[in-house]
């Protein structure tokens, strides 16, 4: 993974008051030259008031449409606020396809529930692990 895409300006887009995070959502809330994204979802306060509970399936998700900008958008890694990018319950994952065939980087589970919307630093640091397809990372948010 391209340390580049880890580390820099990263913008948090409101996408609070949808079940749904579409293209048609993004634009509205994604300005032009974006690179980093992370969605603040209505997970957040999920998360935040209970931390340790079962999963849900009925949380918000990116749907394909939303993929699909952000490859078109040039943006490099896509953060949410839940344990999956896909809704759950699909056999296809069009999410994760669409953003992975195009070398975009997944950030699941980020707790986003006290960040305003807006632009910040980004700091992701991945562990390093062998025969896997993701691994936990710690991420920082820095106001600019």
């Amino acid at each position: 993974i391209p340390l580049e895409s880890l580390y820099g300006p990263v913008w948090v887009a409101d996408c609070t008051g949808r079940a749904v995070v579409t293209a048609e959502v993004l634009k509205e809330r994604v300005p032009a030259g974006t690179k980093r994204l992370l969605l603040k979802t209505d997970n957040s306060q999920e998360l935040k008031r209970n931390p340790h509970g079962a999963f849900r399936s009925d949380f918000v998700y990116l749907d394909g449409s939303g993929a699909r900008f952000a490859v078109e958008q040039g943006i490099r890694i896509v953060g949410i606020d839940y344990l999956s990018i896909d809704q759950s319950g699909l056999r296809e994952k069009p999410a994760h396809h669409t953003l992975l065939q195009n070398n975009i980087i997944i950030l699941e589970g980020i707790l986003l529930a006290d960040i305003e919307p807006g632009e910040y630093f980004l700091a992701c640091g991945p562990l390093k692990m062998a025969d896997s397809d993701g691994a936990p990372a710690r991420v920082v948010l820095i106001e600019m």
